[in-house]
Order: C-alpha cells, then structure tokens, then sequence
C-alpha cells in the first residue's frame, strides 16, 4: 500500500480485509491516497502529487502472526508524517 502511494501507482492487494489495514489506510487517505474496497481485495490509488518528504521517519519490522495457521510472519510498518 506504501509502494502504490509513494509512486502514484495503482495497486490491486489481493485478499486484503480494509478493517484489518485501517490505522494504515487513515494515515494514507489524509495524505491523499485512494482506496476502493472491491469483491477480493483492495484497490489503493497513489495521487500524482504525493511529496515523500511529508514522510520523515519509515519503520517496518516483522512480528509474530498469531492469527496464520503457519508460523509466518507479518509486517507493521510505522511512520511520522507532515501533513500539508
């Protein structure tokens, strides 16, 4: 979802659960990125003029996923941000 915003790409995330991404997708929607709930998955629309630099300090680090049937790992991703 950072990828699709910070590029202006447009990024299908399959099998993607908004309620489960929602403290990304607020931070994201103020920066002006859209998301579009479809049937599978989500649908995230980077806008043409989204300036990295309100972006100041990107951290991503793996955590246990207790709710996989396997012992995969997931990723939080934090960031603090200059709203313009």
């Amino acid at each position: 979802m950072v990828a699709a915003a910070v590029t202006a790409g447009d990024v299908f995330v399959e099998d993607a659960i908004a309620e489960h991404n929602q403290p990304l997708i607020s931070k994201l929607s103020e920066m002006g990125v859209q998301f579009i709930e479809e049937e599978n998955g989500i649908r995230v629309i980077g806008p043409e003029n989204f300036k990295t630099n309100r972006c100041e300090d990107i951290t991503t680090s793996r955590i246990p996923n207790r709710y996989a049937s396997t012992n995969d790992n997931c990723s939080i991703t934090s960031f603090r941000c200059k709203l313009q």
